[in-house]
């Protein structure tokens, strides 16, 4: 229950003030010009409009979204109030009606609440037309007032990705402190933790900038790089963060010598520092300090270099070391070019909302509803007839809860339910104690609008707590011309509980338990994904690489909320091999990004790296062959010859360290020959390849394991 109700940040009460103001304005309204029913339609609209927004969207899209939204609600009030005269029209109506609104998102929860609520409130001496136009008066009303800081905050979604990305990527960097030696499994699942994190994160701010400057704007040309260029400085800084973490661990394999370390926790410190504050703070202060540390740690590379000459060290840990200073050096490079973007301001041309979808633009939908709609129809029905049965005037309270808290999965219907019934006793008690001391509708508009002003502010956070509040907000604006007593808040508070009670006993019965199914589909793409994208390393070309890597991250995430909705199905349990897919797949994608900052051994000749890109070919291979063995059922796989192409790396790298030894033997120690630049390649990637060969078996043996394959 604590983690339930944990609120992670600051509250967001001016937004809340805002909606709850908006809605209290209506209500009072309404009580003082003696038209207490048309201002509880209007509330109500208002409220149930303000469903689809979220102020951490683009203003684009929340226009859009609160303008749509306002006409389904109309739709829908007007709907329930022309049905309200015949049951039997208006059962199939509403089950239909919710599940139109399950299959297509753009629909949602809301057109079906105000179509119930409305239904239930039946006929109105203003008639339908004017129920129609109060409920879009009062979608109109809160679409106006939580867009009309538009002209200055309409960037701030935006700056807030972009901020959160940062911070995740600072956080990452830290990490490299907290791992002086290797194999340290705390420390591992520390970095684990913070390296999934900060792909989330990166991603999310992926997907705003492209929104703002795919939506935001008109024309191609006139569009400020700004947030472009500061995405690519965070996505720079990751792919190299990463690879200066695995680059690390081969370092820490080969030597004792912990000099090094100091000073390279130390740089990485001081550029998590002075990203943090370039983007917290706009502030490019910190960044000579970042750069004066990791030219530091440049002359400590030096000078074991200078000890591995004179034969005191392994010549590999000269050549991984540059390799380290080479990525501290892009990171340092990328963190002043965030910092020096985020002080000048991250900008979009000021332009008005566009109201059409970005052309080109992918649906993402989330969960996966198939049935979904069917069942939550056919509850939908059930539950109506149960209320009519009833001849309750309250029993849409029951109706409401029943609709209200239907889930896709078994799982989160019986997680979520608890919050709203909650909601509602709470409520609909506090509101009966507050008008037995101050009887009036004065006092129930003002109580209303305190449960929406800490509803909407809390919401932003944790939506656990919005339904805390939604669900009796809404009922006790649908009964807000109604008498609540303490007689009524216990007949409202009882129908709550029981749709609790019916929420869960259909749940149980009618939710889907077909997750499995759909296993085999999701690891086989998730290995092919993996395939692809060790694959690209052998070409080296930056699009071709950077776009795999995003493919397979998304990949690892479709597998990990399916495996989340098996969990969540009725008797659901989710393999440990499942598990270990993902966890593989997420090593494999960082030692393809510290393979792809290994340079080329040959300059200019990205595509001629010998026995590593037979190694890469031979670990695609295993990769797809398990994807096939996946798809058919057949636990051992296509044959590859990833064995042969690792013993011929080895050998490749040891004739390279002897003829590397003779070039210096021969005082050819500075000179750039061709044999020190494939050696430089070879000593640099070995660590990395075999890391990727081993975490290749692993998740070749985890995906066609027997347990996985009973899922």
């Amino acid at each position: 229950m604590r983690e339930a109700f944990r609120i992670p940040g600051r509250p967001a009460w001016g937004y809340g003030a805002l909606c709850g103001v908006a809605i209290g304005v209506l209500l009072l309204a309404g009580t003082f010009t003696g038209h207490i029913q048309e201002g509880s339609a209007a509330a109500l609209g208002a409220y149930l409009t303000a469903f689809a927004d979220d102020p951490a969207m683009p203003y684009g899209r929340r226009a859009r979204r609160l303008l749509r939204n306002t006409l389904f609600v109309t739709l829908g009030t007007g709907l329930g109030t022309l049905v309200a005269a015949d049951p039997w029209i208006a059962v199939p109506v509403i089950g239909l009606v919710a599940a139109a609104g399950a299959q297509w998102p753009v629909i949602g929860l809301p057109p079906t609440l105000a179509l119930i609520l409305s239904y239930f409130q039946g006929q109105v001496s203003y008639g339908a037309v004017v129920h129609m136009e109060l409920a879009a008066a009062g979608g109109l009303w809160i679409t106006a007032i939580v867009l009309l800081a538009w002209p200055v905050r309409r960037l701030r979604p935006l700056r807030a990705s972009l901020e959160a990305a940062g911070v995740a990527l600072a956080d990452l960097l830290d990490a490299a402190e907290f791992q002086p030696d290797a194999g340290n499994a705390e420390a591992e699942r520390d970095w684990e933790e913070r390296r999934k994190a900060a792909e989330e994160v990166l991603a999310e701010a992926r997907t705003a900038v492209a929104h703002y400057t795919a939506v935001e704007r008109e024309e191609e040309d006139d569009d400020d790089p700004g947030p472009g260029r500061m995405l690519d400085a965070l996505t720079r800084i990751f792919h190299e963060t990463v690879a200066l973490h695995i680059l690390r661990d081969g370092v820490t394999g080969l030597t004792d010598r912990r000099d090094w370390v100091e000073d390279l926790d130390t740089a990485t410190g001081a550029q998590a520092k002075a990203l943090r504050e370039a983007m917290t703070e706009d502030s490019a202060l910190a960044v000579p300090r970042a750069l004066a540390c990791a030219a530091k740690f440049a002359d400590r590379v030096q000078a074991i270099r200078r000890s591995t000459l004179s034969g005191d060290e392994p010549l590999a840990v000269s050549a991984l070391l540059g390799q380290v200073r080479r990525c501290l050096d892009r990171i340092g490079l990328a963190v002043r070019s965030a910092a020096l973007i985020s002080a000048e301001g991250v900008a979009v041309g000021p332009r008005l909302p566009r109201f059409t979808p970005r052309p080109g633009g992918r649906r993402r939908h989330g969960q996966r509803m198939e049935h979904y709609a069917a069942r939550l129809a056919v509850v939908t029905v059930a539950a109506i007839v149960l209320a009519e049965v009833s001849h309750e005037q309250y029993a849409k309270w029951f109706v409401v809860t029943v609709v209200a808290n239907l889930r896709p999965t078994f799982g989160d219907t019986v997680e979520r339910l608890l919050f709203p019934v909650l909601g509602t006793a709470v409520g609909a008690t506090a509101a009966s104690f507050m008008l037995a001391l101050t009887p009036g509708h004065v006092t129930l508009a003002l109580v209303i609008t305190g449960l929406a002003v800490v509803g909407y502010a809390l919401g932003t956070l944790s939506f656990n707590w919005w339904t805390v509040f939604a669900t009796p907000l809404g009922l006790l604006l649908a009964d807000y011309a109604l008498p609540l007593s303490w007689n009524a808040a216990v007949w409202r508070v009882g129908f709550a509980v029981a749709g609790g009670v019916a929420v869960v006993g259909a749940a149980r019965l009618l939710w889907p338990r077909g997750e499995r199914v759909r296993m085999s589909g999701r690891v086989a793409a998730l290995l092919d994904q993996h395939a692809r994208l060790v694959r690209a390393l052998v070409e080296q070309q930056r699009t071709d690489v950077t776009e795999r890597v995003e493919e397979a991250a998304e990949s690892a995430r479709r597998l990990d909320e399916s495996l989340e909705r098996l969990a969540k199905e009725p008797g659901g349990a989710v393999p440990r091999a499942l598990r270990d897919t993902v966890e593989h797949a997420a090593r494999i994608r960082a030692d393809a990004l510290a393979l792809y900052a290994v340079p080329a051994p040959v300059p200019g000749e990205e595509d001629q790296a010998g026995p590593t890109a037979a190694v890469l070919d031979a670990v695609a291979d295993r990769l797809s062959g398990a994807a096939d063995a996946v798809r058919t059922g057949d636990s051992e796989g296509i044959p590859d010859d990833l064995d042969q192409a690792m013993d011929t790396l080895a050998t490749h790298v040891e004739e390279l360290t002897a003829q590397r030894l003779d070039e210096l033997a021969e005082g050819a120690a500075e000179e750039w020959t061709a044999i020190r630049y494939a050696y430089m390649h070879a000593a640099s990637a070995h660590p990395a390849l075999e890391d990727l060969v081993a975490n290749a078996g692993r998740l070749s043996r985890a995906a066609t394991s027997e347990e996985a394959a009973l899922a």
